[in-house]
């Protein structure tokens, strides 16, 4: 409500229809101001500009718009008086005046806090209900997941059962062929003496053909052949020698899967019993204990499907072990077979090879003296062109000269008779073309110099490849065939 007024009187507003709305908004009179203000007058509280009382300058005159509910004792400061605009003025009482809302206003408040309450208890209702839902769902929740656990408990202790009888069926056929092998692997170690004298040859034929220099240290034929002699010979002293280390080997392997075996098959006997233990608590079990955070703790190793590969990588592994210790016991028994007809192939296939690669060490050596000669001659020749290069540089620095002269001179001219006229284009065309024409001869001058270190570096190349070439057929022919002369004695196998 709007009250209108002078330091003596004051006024109170009427109108004709009732209001279709809340309290407006409030707004005092700044106190700062001389003037009123009527903008915060909302609805049909506000008045027209045109019908508004002139400004008064006098600051006893003020008009004030009061929040609602405030009564404001003036000390008589407002007086009753007619305004124009269709508002009429009564006067006040006692010295104060009290706003006062209207009907309208007073239901809509009480209409407010009704519509409150039954918000209120809505809201209040709806969370009993939720909580009621709530306790009934946990306790289904528990019921169902303590029923799975139980259910799953008896499906992994299933499992690990079944696992168990696998791992150790798988044990006991290992520990038989472990058996099996340490008895071919004492045959090999009987076998070995007997195999030394042909590796010793083969080994000082790869040995001074080490002592090969440069490029011809190469993996050429004979050495390929050599390498397959001593292969061969190790199939009795690489499968004699290498089969007693890949039976160790085999036999390590087969304890380890053995180990493993056991190893698993103790921790599946400890998960039975937890597993067991956890399937028979119930809620009234005794000596159940809180262990807060537990469920935050992660100790596990594995997930159900790496559980299960683990178990499955133990007992193929085992198996994998097992197939190839018994074909290594097959490979012992044809080794022990066979290895004298090897070993005299081999043999022989290795003296041809040597045979031939000294051909070629000859044919080379032939080829790289008539190469050397050429390409010294070459040098020789060389030699006369840069020379001829150079006098030749040497030659155009005067014609170089005296164009770069007569250059000079003519631009020396008085004034306008500095003129490029024909035979200022003439002399820098020379210019630039026997600067052209020496910077071409230095250049051919730098390629013949580099040619000619090429050539010098060939030459010495080829003097190296030549001592080079000697010193292997020296190796190949007189020290390899020389002790490849006489056939030794062949191993005698026994077959055990």
């Amino acid at each position: 409500m709007e009250l209108l007024g002078n330091g003596n009187t004051a006024t109170t507003p009427r109108f004709t229809g009732p209001p279709d709305f809340f309290l407006p908004t409030l707004m005092t009179q700044d106190p700062h101001r001389g003037g009123p203000d009527f903008r915060s007058a909302p609805g049909t509280f506000r008045r027209p500009w045109a019908t508004l009382p002139p400004a008064n300058t006098n600051a006893k005159k003020q008009i004030t718009y009061y929040h609602s509910g405030r009564v404001t004792d003036a000390g008589g400061l407002f007086g009753a008086r007619s305004l124009s605009g269709g508002l009429e003025s009564s006067p006040s009482y006692g010295g104060a005046t009290s706003t006062r809302f209207t009907p309208n206003d007073w239901m809509a408040s009480n209409q407010v806090h009704y519509m409150s309450s039954d918000r209120v208890r809505d809201s209040s209702e709806r969370l009993r209900l939720d909580v009621k839902r709530l306790c009934q769902e946990a306790d289904d929740r528990t019921r169902r997941t303590q029923d799975e656990v139980g259910r799953r408990l008896v499906d992994r202790i299933g499992d690990v059962d079944w696992w168990k009888s696998e791992v150790v069926n798988e044990r006991d056929c290992m520990r038989t062929e472990i058996e099996s092998l340490a008895d071919a692997k004492a045959c090999l170690e009987r076998a070995l003496a007997e195999t030394e004298k042909p590796l010793y040859i083969a080994q000082e034929c790869l040995f001074n053909r080490e002592k090969r220099q440069g490029v011809d240290l190469v993996h050429d034929e004979v050495e390929k052949e050599l390498t397959r002699e001593v292969d061969n010979i190790n199939r009795c002293q690489n499968e004699l020698r290498g089969l007693i280390a890949s039976a160790a080997n085999q036999l390590s392997l087969n304890r380890s899967a053995q180990n493993e075996l056991e190893k698993d098959s103790c921790d599946k006997g400890k998960a039975l019993s937890l597993d067991g233990i956890c399937r028979r608590l119930r809620n009234a079990s005794g000596g159940l204990q809180n262990h807060t955070g537990i469920e935050k703790v992660d100790k596990s190793n594995s997930v159900p499907q790496t559980w299960v590969q683990f178990t499955r990588d133990n007992i193929v592994r085992s198996q994998n072990a097992r197939g190839a210790s018994r074909d290594l016991r097959c490979g012992i028994e044809q080794l022990l077979n066979g290895v004298s007809t090897a070993i005299m192939n081999q043999w022989n296939a290795c003296n041809t090879a040597i045979t031939e690669r000294t051909r070629q060490y000859m044919d080379t050596r032939n080829k790289l003296q008539t190469h050397l000669a050429k390409v010294s001659q070459e040098i020789y020749d060389l030699d006369h062109s840069i020379e001829l290069l150079k006098r030749c540089i040497q030659e155009k620095g005067s014609p170089l000269q005296l164009a770069q002269t007569r250059l000079m001179t003519r631009v020396q001219r008085p004034n306008v008779e500095r003129c490029r006229d024909q035979v200022h284009h003439r002399l820098v065309e020379e210019v630039y073309q026997i600067g052209e024409t020496v910077d071409g001869l230095k250049a051919k001058l730098r390629e013949s110099e580099n040619t000619l270190e090429n050539l010098v570096r060939t030459r010495a190349s080829l003097e190296q490849d030549l001592n080079i070439k000697n010193n292997s057929l020296f190796i190949d022919k007189d020290t390899c065939l020389g002790m490849r002369k006489g056939l030794p004695m062949l191993p005698r196998m026994a077959l055990y």
